[in-house]
């Protein structure tokens, strides 16, 4: 994975967790908190090539104005427990199909994982240009079920 950022981060780990920066095919399980604040220009190119994730944990991640991320997550399988609420601004119609797909919005999404979904999210090639509040909050043992979109 190949992270170009300025960004803080303040990740708290559970005792005995030990990562490494390079998660190419790696499986990571952890109960983990993380805080990632993105600063102004924040453009990273995140790479998840082929990478397996089975994590409870709780991520806050508040992206500022001109964020413009590339997000390349190629054939990537999630295991997580999560429900989805998705606000979107006026007239976006979004698909859980985002394959070469351009997506432009303000958006607050709130992620919550509850029990017995696992999905397959191939976001291949995706360009997203957005400023946005995210609140991830995983519990542990559970899996992804729902997504409610709000216009």
């Amino acid at each position: 994975m190949e992270i170009n950022w300025p960004v803080a981060v303040l990740v708290r780990f559970t005792p005995g967790f030990s990562p490494v920066l390079n998660f190419h095919q790696m499986e990571i399980n952890w109960p983990v908190v993380i805080l990632v604040r993105f600063t102004p220009g924040f453009c990273p190119i995140l790479n998840f090539h082929q990478m397996e994730i089975n994590w409870p944990v709780v991520v806050l991640v508040r992206f500022t104005s001109g964020f413009s991320p590339i997000l390349n997550f190629h054939q990537m399988e999630i295991n997580w427990p999560v429900v989805v609420l998705v606000r979107l601004t006026p007239g976006f119609s979004p698909t859980l199909n985002f394959h070469q797909m351009e997506i432009n919005w303000t958006v607050v999404a709130l992620v919550r994982f509850i029990p017995g979904f696992s999905p397959l999210l191939n976001f291949h090639q995706m360009e997203i240009n957005w400023t946005v509040v995210v609140l991830v909050r995983f519990t542990q043992g559970l899996n992804f079920t729902a997504i409610t979109v709000l216009s």
